[in-house]
């Protein structure tokens, strides 16, 4: 985009030869579109800042690269775009508010504003946004941020292993530090995930994605969906309150992904079955305090969760000085110690003496003095006995044995000297129970006993435990299907072809209906269409459909679709709301109507 005689790159902001379409510096194309609802590349806002391509978008707002065209600084564009409940033209910098929600608007660009101006408090803190500006334009309003150069967690995990758990703690430590301060003055993030931590050119950790607190209530339009893995239960809830342990525990997720390169198990699941673990291979290596700051820091219920990021580093990075005897993790003692003191024979002391009254002295006395000679040849004569009687016990029972497991076994069946000498296959008696059974087997005469198993409730598990179960793979078979539906968490078993408490032959088939979640179809790009084409193939494909009718000053085309309010390309729950924007006939009033989806 040229500016000023200046070719400035829409990716990322550098000069670039005129008459050139594909960046050098980071090979982003020029011709590419930036698709509605969001500001056309090469906006320019407040008359200072060009805007780029989108970096990122939340239910609020959406983030642009942008340039200062007064100091020649990329920075980052951070608008306030709440698409649920606005819309923008073509071209246009401008925001419409859709139809009843005008006050809506209202209170969430007055938190947004709230918001930015606080974490302009905190330009200082390298980790955290440095806010420059906050300014009102275009009917909305824009935080203005100096641009880092940085990756997701999640994009820089994708090629990589995971971090030893030390390096980890170490490199989360300055952000632990600055969540607490926001903490301090109130600001609470909502939102922490491997999306919203990034790793940036410096090696550092920076924290980012901040959203108003309005996409946290269940009765708000911006309300976004909780980030399964690292989103607590309490997000989920229809009256969510964001507290210090919400972050605390998002983080310490996210600690627990960058150490294991494993998503936690989401907190809807773990509420029903908690069965998540910190692997050995980590925990060993990790001191009683660390261990427990993790443990506790992921607790489900928010009672029994760390309260404070504060609280949570005081266990990370306790030091407490190794006592004698004890190593400095967690006082376990080195093992090679171990060994060397295992092999010494302990040295026993002498017992302490004490005084005893003089009857008890007495009665040790007779205790202690050696018995009779006639009773030392009455206990030999008693031991003797009772030797010579086992040994005849055992005799008669090896030459029971014997007759057994080559003659007797044909006329008696003693179940408990089959079991006993099942093992020995050379015998008589177990060569021909292998010669009879197949005898039978091949006549067909054999009525073997046939193994039966209890149908367990499997609504209780998910299909992930069921699939790691021994016990329940080796008694039935099991077909899993999968039925799309937001009424159970994805991977909740809905219901089973057998009903809980029936006995059935061990392998028996059950086929177990598993929740694929809300089904999810992508958006066709339908601008450009007439409002009847462009709602009967949403609606064909699953979308709700609402009409947003604009005034025509007579220069539009009636009828025909503008305007999206989500992004084609994307995917989104069946039933989602399309709403289509159209201009209407010459006088005709704004207006909207809604039509059910065709599924």
């Amino acid at each position: 985009m040229t500016h000023n005689s200046k070719n400035y790159c829409m990716g990322c902001m550098k000069e670039m030869p005129a008459g050139v379409t594909i960046c050098p510096h980071c090979s982003h194309n020029e011709l590419s579109p930036q698709n509605q609802p969001f500001l056309r590349k090469g906006s320019i806002i407040y008359e200072r800042y060009l805007v780029g391509k989108v970096e990122s978008f939340a239910s609020d707002s959406t983030t642009y690269i942008g340039l200062d065209l007064e100091t020649e600084q990329t920075v980052s564009v951070i608008e306030f775009y709440p698409d649920k409940i606005a819309s923008r033209p073509p071209q246009s910098t401008e925001i419409a508010i859709k139809l009843g929600y005008e006050e809506s608007f209202r209170v969430a660009l007055q938190s947004f504003l709230d918001l930015w101006n606080d974490m302009k408090e905190f330009a200082d803190i390298p980790c955290l946004p440095q806010v420059t500006d906050v300014l009102l334009f275009g009917g909305t309003a824009y935080a203005i941020c100096q641009y880092k150069d940085k990756i997701t967690l999640e994009s820089y995990f994708m090629d990589r292993e995971p971090l030893p758990a030390k390096k980890a703690f170490h490199a989360f430590k300055p952000l632990m530090s600055a969540l607490r301060k926001l903490h301090s003055a109130g600001i609470i993030h909502g939102a922490i995930s491997p999306k919203s931590i990034c790793v940036g050119a410096d090696g550092k950790l920076h924290l980012s994605r901040f959203s108003i607190r309005q996409c946290y209530c269940v009765d708000s339009a911006l309300r976004s969906k909780p980030i399964s893995g690292f989103a607590p239960i309490e997000l989920y809830g229809d009256c969510p309150h964001l507290r210090e342990y919400t972050d605390v525990y998002a983080l310490t997720a996210v600690i627990y992904y960058a150490v294991t390169g494993k998503v936690p198990d989401d907190a809807t699941r773990r509420a029903v079955k908690d069965d998540m673990v910190l692997p050995s291979a980590v925990a060993e290596k990790l001191t009683k305090n660390e261990i427990s700051a993790i443990v506790k820091g992921l607790a489900v219920n928010p009672s029994n969760r760390i309260s404070s990021v504060a609280e949570l580093m005081s266990l990370l990075y306790a030091n407490h000085p190794a006592s004698p005897g004890k190593s400095a993790a967690g006082g376990a003692v080195p093992k090679a110690r171990v060994t060397a003191e295992t092999r010494q024979a302990p040295v026993s002391k002498p017992p302490k003496t004490v005084p005893l009254p003089e009857k008890r002295q007495e009665k040790e006395a007779e205790i202690s003095a050696p018995a009779p000679k006639k009773q030392e040849k009455e206990g030999s004569l008693v031991a003797l006995m009772i030797k010579t009687f086992t040994l005849v016990v055992l005799g008669c029972f090896l030459v029971f044995s014997v007759l057994y497991t080559t003659v007797l076994y044909k006329s008696y069946d003693i179940p408990a000297m089959n079991k006993i000498f099942s093992v020995f296959t050379f015998l008589p008696m177990n060569q021909q129970d292998t010669d009879d059974e197949y005898e039978n087997n091949v006549t067909g005469t054999a009525d073997y006993e046939k193994s039966y198993a209890t149908v367990p409730d499997f609504t209780k598990y998910t299909q992930d435990d069921i699939k790691g179960n021994e016990t329940f793979n080796r008694n039935f078979q099991i077909e899993f299907k999968t039925e799309y539906t937001d009424k159970y968490p994805v991977g909740t078993v809905m219901s089973q072809s057998l009903t809980e408490g029936e006995s059935v032959v061990s392998g028996t088939k059950i086929v177990l209906t598993v929740s694929g979640g809300p089904e999810q179809i992508e958006l066709p790009d339908v601008i450009g269409m007439t409002y009847d084409e462009a709602a009967k193939k949403l609606t064909d494909k699953g979308f709700k459909v609402t009409k947003d009718v604009q005034e025509n000053d007579g220069s539009q085309s009636v009828g025909e679709v503008f305007m999206m309010n989500k992004v084609a390309g994307l995917s989104f729950d069946i039933g989602s709301e399309v709403v289509l924007s159209v201009y209407g006939e010459v006088g005709e009033k704004n207006s909207t109507t809604a039509q059910v989806s065709g599924n």
